[in-house]
């Protein structure tokens, strides 16, 4: 009898070598998935960013369309408009001017929920230009605070109602990423990174004649491409300078100085606003 095995017998498992190769294989695979998911999560905010401003840009240009106007970057909201007739800082006298522009019903009203059904101070809120293009595209807060921007009522006689169904807004925030300051009713927008919001200033005109581009209380200031003859008086070297600047604070959530900035000198902004966005320059405003 033969006993040796017959050459069509199937060898079961696999040798040392093939088992070395598959793992190989593998490890290259997994190599080249992690790294394009590492791209992804380095890009992946930034494309979102730059959406943002786009679609953003957008909705400004849809609000102007409609007001005539730009939304401002800074404002007092007062639930008694009479407040503002015994006020006397710029602030009140700009702020009773923009809400008659864009509802000049309003003069005499003693009880506008602007901040849904939070209780707002006798001294008012001021938003700011990241809490203002909240408010202006998206609508007063609703029931006390986050989640709620369904738009503005038609109602003439009370734009922040919030019991009517006939509505207005000009842009669809995502809720996860509305953020409260501590203490402020009123939201800000979250950029891609979803650490800072997105900043935004006007380059609208102010009751006493000067451009209000870099009035804010909260240390961040736009950018222009050469210092006006005086100051604040023209808008001649502000980038959009019959609109506005949306910017974002990139990767590393702090936003560089503003001030003088043009493509040219892009590579030596201070290094916080390197990696900065914005609907002025198609690029990190660190780079050309």
């Amino acid at each position: 009898m033969n006993s040796t095995c017959p050459n069509n017998v199937r060898r079961l498992g696999f040798t040392l070598i093939e088992v070395l190769v598959v793992i190989a294989i593998i490890a290259i695979l997994a190599a080249l998935f992690m790294g394009g998911v590492m791209v992804f999560l380095r890009k992946g905010p930034e494309m979102k960013t730059r959406n943002d401003i786009a679609q953003l840009s957008i909705a400004l240009d849809k609000f102007y369309g409609e007001h005539k106007r730009y939304p401002p970057h800074q404002i007092r909201l007062r639930a008694n408009m009479d407040d503002y007739a015994r006020a006397v800082d710029t602030l009140d006298m700009e702020s009773v001017g923009w809400i008659n522009t864009f509802w000049p019903h309003l003069r005499g009203v003693t009880n506008i929920p602007w901040a849904g059904a939070t209780a707002m101070p006798a001294s008012g809120v001021v938003l700011d230009g990241d809490q203002c293009l909240v408010f202006f595209l998206g609508g007063p807060p609703v029931g006390g605070g986050l989640p709620g921007l369904q738009g503005f009522s038609t109602n003439p006689l009370n734009p922040a109602d919030s019991t009517t169904a006939d509505r207005k807004k000009f842009f669809d925030f995502e809720v996860a990423r509305l953020a409260n300051r501590a203490g402020n009713p009123f939201p800000s927008y979250l950029d891609g990174w979803g650490k800072m919001p997105y900043m935004y200033f006007s380059s609208g005109k102010r009751a006493d004649g000067y451009f209000n581009w870099p009035q804010n209380t909260t240390g961040i200031a736009p950018y222009y491409s050469k210092a006006p003859a005086v100051p604040l008086a023209a808008p001649t070297g502000y980038y959009h300078p019959t609109k506005f600047q949306l910017i974002s604070a990139g990767l590393n959530e702090a936003f560089g100085p503003g001030g003088f900035w043009t493509p040219a000198t892009a590579t030596s902004i201070a290094a916080p606003g390197r990696d900065d966005f914005s609907n002025f320059h198609e690029k990190p405003l660190g780079i050309p």
